[in-house]
C-alpha cells in the first residue's frame, strides 16, 4: 500500500469513526435513552459510540504519519482494548453488568483509549522535533552567505536600473577668472635640506651611527636630566 492509498484508507477511518457516534448521539436523543430504557437501546447507543470513538481515533493516528515501526504496533494494542472493552459490554450487559464486572470491562476500553490518543500525541511531538532539526540542518552558513550575495546583488541591480542623473544645461555658463588665469612658467628647486636628506637616506638603506655622536647625544641626556632633577627638589 502507497503513502496516498494509505492516507486515503486512513481519512475514510476517521470519517466512519464520527459518523458511528454521531448515529449513536442521535439514536439516543432520539429515544430518549435513560437508565430504565430497553437494554437493546443501551446497548446499541453505548456500542455505536464506544466503537465509533477508538475506530476515530484509529483513524486518526493512521493519519499522523509515525516515525517509529513500533507506532502501529501500538495502534493495534489500542484498538484491541477498545474492542474487548465494547465487546464485553455487550455480552455482560445487563445480566452480569455489576462489580468486578463492570471495573474490568471499564478500565480495558479506558486503556485502549488512552493508548490511542497517547500513541497519536507522541507523533505529533516526534514530527515536531523532527522538522525542527531538519531546517536546522537545511540552513548552513553556505546558504545564508549565497542569500545575503544576492540580497546585495539585487540592490547593486535595482540602484543600476533606478539611478539616474539628471542632464544639467550649461547654456549661459561663464567660467571665472581663475580658468583663465595663465600660471606663466614654473621652476623647481631642489631641496638640499640636510634634515630631508638624512630622513631620505634613513628610509632607503641602514644608517651608520659613530661612537663620537652616541657618547654627545649621552652626555647632552644626562645633563638635560640634571636639570630636571634640580628643579624638582628646588
Amino acid at each position: 500500500m502507497n503513502i496516498r492509498a494509505k492516507y486515503y484508507f486512513a481519512s475514510l477511518t476517521f470519517l466512519a469513526g464520527i459518523i458511528l457516534s454521531i448515529i449513536g448521539i442521535g439514536y439516543a436523543t432520539f429515544i430518549h435513552l435513560s437508565r430504565i430504557s430497553n437494554p437493546f437501546d443501551i446497548r446499541l447507543t453505548y456500542g455505536l459510540i464506544g466503537v465509533g470513538l477508538f475506530v476515530t481515533l484509529a483513524g486518526l493516528n493512521a493519519m499522523i504519519r509515525g516515525r517509529l515501526n513500533v507506532s502501529s504496533y501500538i495502534t493495534a494494542l489500542g484498538v484491541t482494548l477498545a474492542s474487548i472493552g465494547v465487546v464485553a459490554f455487550l455480552l455482560s450487559y445487563p445480566e452480569n453488568w455489576k462489580y468486578p464486572n463492570v471495573t474490568y470491562i471499564v478500565a480495558t476500553y479506558a486503556c485502549g483509549i488512552c493508548v490511542l490518543v497517547g500513541n497519536a500525541f507522541a507523533k505529533v511531538i516526534l514530527n515536531l522535533i523532527e522538522e525542527k532539526s531538519k531546517v536546522k540542518e537545511e540552513i548552513s552558513e553556505e546558504e545564508i552567505e549565497k542569500v545575503i550575495d544576492e540580497s546585495l546583488k539585487r540592490v547593486v541591480e535595482f540602484s543600476e536600473t533606478t539611478l539616474r542623473f539628471r542632464d544639467v544645461s550649461t547654456e549661459g555658463f561663464k567660467p571665472g577668472k581663475a580658468f583663465m588665469f595663465d600660471r606663466g612658467k614654473t621652476i623647481k628647486v631642489r631641496d638640499e635640506v640636510s634634515e630631508v636628506e638624512e630622513l631620505k637616506r634613513i628610509r632607503g638603506e641602514r644608517v651608520e651611527i659613530r661612537d663620537e655622536e652616541v657618547e654627545d647625544a649621552t652626555k647632552l641626556l644626562k645633563e638635560t636630566i640634571k636639570k630636571k632633577e634640580g628643579k624638582f627638589w628646588r
